[in-house]
């Protein structure tokens, strides 16, 4: 990986140990990671129906799909070939009751392909405080939006235009809700203050609305990634390239630091160190790499 600052020595040793940073890009484990789905871990047929997702953060917090409304597997995807699901407008898989995504902050990435510009639903979660959708990715109004609520309900969102095919689509919900588009900022929106914990989770949707249902997604979605922390702007950049050497997606120049897509483009890991408020110094790819 290129160097966040002049001088970074990196170190290869062949065995992992308890706590390493062992989740996306070599980010995160499973006491900061709620959620990670993975297309290239579902070993289905091409074309099959996906009734479950498994999770791979250490949680176990497992997607299913209702009985006739399942995605099929897509063995090479619209992003980049990669293994996906392909939604075409009725189907989704969800998680009820999930403690992991019962509290902020929250950091989450959703890597997909759509030619579909109508309004429709990445990824939506729901409280039991609140009578509507808490947090999530969506496409409305010819944009995509990353949003969060606040005190009383309200929608607080960022968004950018719409634009067909693969993208990685970023959000972070702290007091505000942020957003990227391909590691492209696109702002963020204040007062989004609501508190997850003065109810409970209901229920995490990917390409359906939640509570309600509808503006079901129209594509391929090839992986989904929630940390349960507000990632620091080393992370972010690492996981960015990550995600764009794996699924082919050109990300904004000023994040791309990985020269090597083409030859060596899966399981990138990296550390970096921007100041002493935004670093990341350890490291494990899955391949059991310490860094």
């Amino acid at each position: 990986m290129k160097k966040i600052i002049p001088l970074i020595l990196i170190f290869f040793i062949q065995c992992p140990f308890l706590f390493s940073q062992n989740g996306p890009g070599g980010v995160g484990n499973s006491s900061t990671l709620a959620l990670w789905l993975d297309g290239e871990d579902i070993a289905l047929a091409n074309g099959a129906a996906v009734s479950s997702w498994s999770d791979k953060s250490g949680n176990s917090n497992d997607f299913s799909a209702p009985v006739g409304l399942e995605p099929v597997f897509a063995s090479s995807s619209n992003i980049n070939s990669m293994p996906g699901l392909t939604f075409s407008g009725s189907e989704y898989l969800s998680i009820t009751s999930c403690a992991d995504l019962d509290q902020k902050p929250f950091t989450w990435y959703t890597v997909y392909n759509t030619a579909n510009s109508s309004n429709q639903i990445l990824l939506r979660s729901s409280n039991t405080g609140f009578s509507t959708t808490l947090w999530g990715s969506i496409q409305a109004s010819s944009e995509y939006r990353v949003h969060g609520r606040n005190s009383t309900g309200g929608f607080v969102a960022a968004g950018t235009s719409w634009s067909s095919g693969s993208h990685i689509l970023y959000g972070r919900w702290t007091s505000v809700s942020l957003g990227s588009l391909d590691g492209l900022s696109f702002g963020s929106s204040g007062g989004a203050d609501a508190n997850p914990s003065s109810g409970s989770h209901d229920e995490t949707r990917i390409g359906s609305n939640t509570p309600s249902g509808g503006n079901e997604f129209i594509g391929d979605i090839g992986e989904v990634i929630v940390f349960k922390d507000a990632l620091n702007t080393a992370q972010r950049a690492i996981i960015h390239n990550y995600l764009s050497s794996k699924y082919g997606v050109a990300i904004d120049a000023a994040e791309d630091f990985y020269d090597h897509d083409v030859s060596y483009g899966i399981d990138v890991a990296g550390i970096g160190r921007q100041n002493s408020s935004n670093q990341h110094l350890t490291s494990s790819g899955e391949a059991n790499v310490q860094i």
